[in-house]
């Protein structure tokens, strides 16, 4: 091997060694990476007024049963909402590995505290029957798992997100207005309810968060970070 090509292979040898040192600096501090994600998210989801999301109207025709009368329904609403989503938060340690010397892998449960959907005006007509008022409910176990990455590619830091998923979407309280008659309906509008938040909801939260972690990763100051100096 030429003079030359022992220093350039010394000097690699070297930045991976340094770069290498740099993520067990940061992987001992994996909460406060994750903190530092977090917080712009909750920022930017408020100064932009993304923390309340739109969801697409209800419409569902249904048939029930009372005794030995059935009959064929219909249930509807206007546009709906989604909120809350500022509440994000992790709820354990953040996990850290080293799949390689150029790569750090963090993973960790997030909760949204309280998320909440909606519809300001929802209405049923049943048996001749009609009846509206307004439906909320809210989701105390709100759970998602995250994994990202940090590493270096042609000697630059990156960040970047790996998965995002729902865990769950459970516990739901159910708060509506106006059944007035038609209260034995309850536990539909209930299950019109879960519906929504797994159709609607669910998928509207992925996404504007999955795009919000994106615009966090890109402000996240690696070269800070790998030096100690965040």
């Amino acid at each position: 091997m030429s003079t030359n090509g022992y220093s350039s292979v010394k000097i690699q040898f070297e930045i991976i060694s340094t770069y290498s040192s740099m993520v067990d600096n940061m992987a001992q501090n994996g909460n406060r990476v994750i903190d530092m994600i977090l917080i712009n998210m909750r920022r930017t989801l408020l100064q932009t007024c993304r923390e309340v999301l739109e969801l697409p109207s209800v419409h569902a025709t249904f048939m029930n049963k009372i005794g030995s009368i059935s009959f064929v329904g219909r249930f509807e609403t206007e546009p709906g909402w989604l909120k809350n989503l500022a509440t994000i938060n992790r709820i354990n340690d953040v996990s850290v590995t080293k799949p390689d010397p150029m790569k750090t892998s963090f993973r960790v449960t997030l909760k949204i505290k309280d998320l909440q959907i909606g519809y300001e005006e929802y209405r049923i007509r049943a048996m001749g029957v009609s009846c509206g008022g307004r439906l909320a409910a809210s989701f105390a176990d709100c759970t998602l798992h995250l994994a990202l990455s940090v590493g270096l590619l042609h000697w630059e830091p990156y960040a970047q997100l790996d998965d995002l998923r729902l865990h769950h979407l459970q516990s739901m309280d159910l708060h509506v207005t106006g059944l007035g008659p038609l209260s034995g309906m309850c536990p539909l509008v209930s299950a019109w309810a879960r519906g929504a938040g797994a159709a609607h909801a669910a998928p509207a939260l992925l996404a504007q968060l999955t795009h919000e972690l994106h615009t966090a990763l890109t402000e996240l100051p690696l070269w800070d970070l790998l030096h100690g100096k965040q």
